[in-house]
C-alpha cells in the first residue's frame, strides 16, 4: 500500500512539475524520530508550500519549519513539528497531558503525543505565533526549549499533506 501511495505522490508531484506548479509541493525526508510514531526516521512526506500569507493551519497540522537553532549547529535547518497551541491559546504540560486553556488536548491527532512526565508550566502563544512539538517530547526540541520558541507564522514553509 505505501509502494502505491509513493506512486502516487510521485504521479502528482511529477504533473504538478509539468505543469509549472512545482513550487507548490515539495518531497522531504524524515531525518530524526521527533514525530514518532506519527512519523518515522527515513520516511518521506509531501509538503503543501502554498500555506503563506493567511495559512490556514490547524492544530494538529504537521509542518516544516525553518530551524536556525540548527543551522547554527551545522545540522539539518529544517525541522517537522505538530502545531499543538494556536495564537492567543494556553499552554500548559501536566499529569500527562497537554493542557489548552485549562482543556486536555484529545483526539486522533494527538493520541500519538508521549508526554511521560513533561511538566511546562502555562505559557501564552502570542498573536502570529504558534506553540509546536515534536510526538516524542524526550527526543524533541521544540516550542518548550526557549531556544526554539514559539514560531513565527512566516518560519512555516510548508504542510505535510501525506507520508510514506
Amino acid at each position: 500500500m505505501k509502494n502505491i501511495i509513493a506512486f502516487l505522490c510521485a504521479a502528482l508531484f511529477g504533473v504538478c512539475v509539468g505543469l509549472g506548479c512545482g513550487s507548490a509541493f515539495a518531497v522531504t525526508a524524515v531525518e530524526d524520530d521527533a514525530m514518532a510514531p506519527a512519523l518515522i526516521k527515513g520516511e518521506r512526506v509531501l509538503l503543501d508550500l502554498f500555506v503563506t500569507g493567511e495559512k490556514n493551519l490547524k492544530r494538529g497540522d504537521v509542518v516544516e519549519l525553518e530551524n536556525l537553532l540548527y543551522v547554527e549547529t551545522g545540522e539539518d535547518g529544517r525541522m517537522l513539528k505538530r502545531i499543538i497551541a494556536m495564537p492567543g491559546e494556553r499552554v500548559s504540560i501536566s499529569d500527562g497531558f497537554v493542557w489548552i486553556d485549562g482543556t486536555p488536548l484529545t483526539g486522533d491527532a494527538f493520541e500519538g503525543i508521549r508526554t511521560g512526565n513533561e511538566v511546562m508550566s502555562e505559557r501564552l502563544v502570542p498573536e502570529g505565533a504558534y506553540f509546536v512539538l515534536g510526538d516524542n517530547l524526550t527526543d524533541s526540541t521544540d516550542s518548550r526549549d526557549v531556544t526554539v520558541g514559539m514560531i513565527r507564522e512566516e518560519d512555516i514553509l510548508g504542510r505535510v499533506i501525506t507520508e510514506w
